[in-house]
């Protein structure tokens, strides 16, 4: 409010400088009450164009250091922004599974039972290893997995018991993604979301920060369930060391060919600067 108070009565003065002073030069002249000057009429006009036109070249010199200076300094405050700036690669990873076939086979040659060692034992979990499970039409964030979900994630096939002792393999889909900070700075409060473009179906994981280099791994694990067919987008929200906050996001589908599932996943990733 008060640069605008600035501007306009700087704009006033200029106005008067240009019209006031000629129309009082010449009222004077013309009333013939004293004003007495060696000049005539025409050189005092010239001498105020010449003071008025310096006076006006100094407004626009002024004006234009003073554009100059705040576009340096803006540029310079993108330059610090640029250098600090994190950027997520996201790609999808490749991997072999486990037969079924053949983990029956070795079971069967193992004659020795040893006790599961997860049972009663003190665990950490890394926070760079983020799953979000498709199952029941819901999409949840998790960590870590379970024993059946690790077993789908090693052979993408669902153990279903069918009547006393039968057990039949349904198809799932487990789809690996590393996503790293190939930028120069860290990122602050790194939020993955997961979410249909077309179903209300969405799942946050916690925030965490990921230094430049650093890396988060994102599996997605889809329950044998044709409601999760589908496009969906995997975002991340976060902010650099100034606070300005980011989106990226990259888009994959969900199909079934057959009575497998296939996640595939868009090679161009978007870039938004929110502010």
């Amino acid at each position: 409010m008060k640069q605008w108070h600035n501007w306009c009565l700087l704009g006033t003065v200029v106005f008067l400088a240009v019209f006031g002073g000629p129309m009082i030069i010449n009222w004077l002249y013309q009333s013939n009450s004293g004003y007495i000057t060696i000049w005539g009429a025409a050189e005092v006009f010239s001498y105020y164009g010449t003071i008025l036109a310096a006076i006006l070249a100094a407004i626009v010199a002024v004006v234009g250091v003073h554009i100059s200076i705040r576009a340096s300094h803006e540029q310079y405050r993108e330059d610090k922004r640029r250098d600090v700036l994190p950027y997520f690669a996201i790609n999808m990873l490749d991997s072999k599974r486990i037969d079924p076939a053949d983990r029956k086979d070795e079971a069967a040659n193992d004659t020795v039972q040893t006790p599961d060692q997860n049972i009663l034992v003190y665990q950490e979990f890394p926070l760079d290893k983020n799953y979000f499970i498709f199952c029941n039409n819901e999409i949840n964030w998790n960590r870590p997995l379970s024993r059946e979900q690790n077993d789908i994630e090693k052979t993408e096939y669902r153990a279903v018991i069918s009547g006393d002792s039968l057990t039949l393999a349904q198809p799932a889909k487990y789809a690996p993604f590393e996503i790293r900070n190939v930028g120069k700075g860290c990122a602050i409060n790194a939020i993955i979301t997961v979410s249909s473009t077309s179903k209300e179906l969405i799942s946050n994981s916690i925030p965490i920060s990921v230094p430049s280099g650093e890396r988060i791994y994102v599996g997605l694990l889809v329950y044998p369930e044709d409601d999760f067919i589908g496009t969906y987008d995997i975002k991340i929200g976060f902010c650099d060391i100034y606070d300005n906050k980011y989106i990226q996001q990259k888009s994959l589908t969900i199909v079934k060919h057959k009575q497998f599932y296939v996640v595939t996943a868009d090679k161009e990733t978007t870039h938004e600067w929110v502010h």
